[in-house]
């Protein structure tokens, strides 16, 4: 297999996309809803993660795709055939899974954020001060946009290349 070398632009869009699925797995692991104990009202006390919501547990599913053809497709001079071809034929060079996984992450999070802050708002309005929203989830969104920006210029120069070597596009 030959190994054609990168652009700079499609290099940085991989970068991008390998950061933001590192990024996505942290946001996931910090707390996206946080109870205190001392507060009136109170029944349960503690830091809800986000790999205890469906959504983290997926998250860290897709960031992990993300990272494997991404990375897979960065390094592809330096890893072994036997195994940058099999990913590369299934994910392909991860610009597009990002797209995909970005968008999920973003969608989700946001949607998560809703529920979350209406949980905080309903707690809140019982004693204020009980809850509060959780660095979590904020992280996570904005490493859906990182995801979503590398796939862009991973994209956009997998284009400009094919569009520089024909001249007939």
């Amino acid at each position: 297999m030959t190994v054609a070398r990168l652009g700079r632009n499609h290099a940085i869009g991989g970068v991008m996309t390998v950061v933001g699925g590192l990024t996505t797995i942290v946001g996931t692991l910090l707390p996206w809803e946080q109870i205190n104990a001392g507060a009136a009202g109170a029944n349960r006390a503690g830091a809800a993660m986000g790999i205890e919501w469906d959504d983290g547990k997926i998250f860290i599913f897709v960031a992990i795709l993300t990272i494997v053809a991404s990375g897979c497709w960065l390094a592809a001079g330096r890893l072994p055939d036997g195994l940058v071809a099999p990913v590369g034929r299934l994910l392909g060079n991860g610009s597009a899974l990002s797209v995909l996984t970005g968008g999920y992450v973003v969608f989700f999070s946001i949607l998560n954020l809703r529920d979350i802050a209406a949980v905080v708002d309903r707690l809140n309005g019982i004693a204020s001060g009980i809850a509060s929203v959780g660095i979590g989830i904020y992280v996570d969104l904005v490493a859906g946009g990182v995801m979503m920006a590398g796939a862009a210029m991973g994209l956009l120069a997998a284009r400009s290349n094919i569009q520089a070597s024909d001249p007939n596009a």
